[in-house]
């Protein structure tokens, strides 16, 4: 015979977490189960961790099928509490977020020769000068060992001098613009039309930076 207490009452109310562990030792208990099983606790045991012994409590329902509503209703009441003891995003973290990758900048270097870094010099190292007509690309490129090589082996050699710059963009501005393999493997750039320049002048952040110089050894 079933005692009493342990009969759902019309309409059952979802038993509280808290007391899951309870109701299913006493279904376990009511069934007699020889080799007792360990209950999931809330906050000792993951969902997956309870399943074995969730399954273990249902096999009770093979000799009492009038347990069921007890199982159903703590099995609900333990993936409820499991669902609110999750953290949730707050509106300011989620704001956060997104000030935070609309704001997301990319490093990127620019070997230039000695007029254009008057230029530069010139907008207080904001921007970089209009294209020349014979040049309908300007080029950044991604890495500062790429912008040496450029700097050192072409720069210096085509006006005595080279150096290397170094300038941060922002991320939405460049993804119109993918990535471009000039060469070797490690020849990265970005190809920016002329016509665009100054959309990229605007999409920097902070000021252009000179890391490098390198000029013509006499007697070469």
């Amino acid at each position: 015979m079933i005692p009493r207490w342990l009969l759902p009452r019309a309409p059952p109310a979802l038993v509280r977490p808290e007391r899951m562990h309870t109701v299913l030792k006493s279904l376990i208990s009511h069934a007699r189960i020889r080799e007792k099983p360990t209950i999931c606790q809330l906050g000792q045991k993951s969902a997956r961790g309870c399943r074995g012994d969730l399954i273990t409590a249902t096999s009770v329902l093979q000799t009492e099928p009038l347990l069921a509503p007890l199982l159903v209703l703590s099995v609900a009441g333990f993936f409820v509490a499991r669902n609110a003891s999750r953290p949730r995003p707050t509106r300011d973290l989620i704001e956060q977020d997104s000030v935070t990758s609309t704001n997301r900048t990319v490093t990127l270097y620019r070997p230039v020769g000695p007029k254009e870094l008057d230029l530069i010099r010139q907008s207080g190292f904001r921007a970089f000068p209009p294209r020349l007509p014979e040049q309908p690309i300007f080029y950044p490129v991604l890495t500062e060992d790429y912008a040496v090589k450029i700097a050192r082996d072409w720069n210096v050699k085509a006006s005595g001098a080279g150096f290397v710059t170094r300038f941060a963009v922002l991320a939405s501005f460049l993804e119109a613009y993918p990535v471009q393999q000039a060469g070797g493997a490690s020849h990265l750039e970005n190809w920016i039309p002329a016509e665009h320049l100054p959309a990229f002048n605007a999409g920097m952040v902070g000021q252009i930076e000179v890391i490098a110089e390198f000029r013509a050894v006499e007697g070469t």
